[in-house]
């Protein structure tokens, strides 16, 4: 079981499930508690694999976006040359 199947549950979003495991942000008592229950009848445990990878995927974004807003020398579609600076690779692998 995933979150997807645990979203579908309790008739929310994947982003309100993580929203609920990570306390990150408020949500409703009432659909707190549909996610906790889905949570429970599905014997759902979270990845802790996948949790890892998001959030240094997360980092590495944050990382380029940093890098590429302090270059002086934007990317631009009309100098092919200024897509090659080591800094823009980052920000297009995602």
């Amino acid at each position: 079981m995933g979150i997807r199947e645990v979203a579908k549950l309790a008739r929310v979003s994947t982003a309100t499930v993580s929203r609920v495991i990570t306390g990150a942000a408020r949500v409703a008592p009432r659909t707190s508690t549909r996610v906790l229950r889905a949570i429970e009848t599905l014997d759902f445990k979270p990845n802790e694999a996948a949790r890892i990878l998001a959030i240094e995927k997360k980092l590495k974004q944050q990382i380029a976006i940093r890098k590429s807003s302090k270059d002086k020398s934007r990317a631009n579609a009309k100098d092919p040359k200024s897509l090659t600076n080591s800094r823009y690779p980052l920000v297009f692998r995602g």
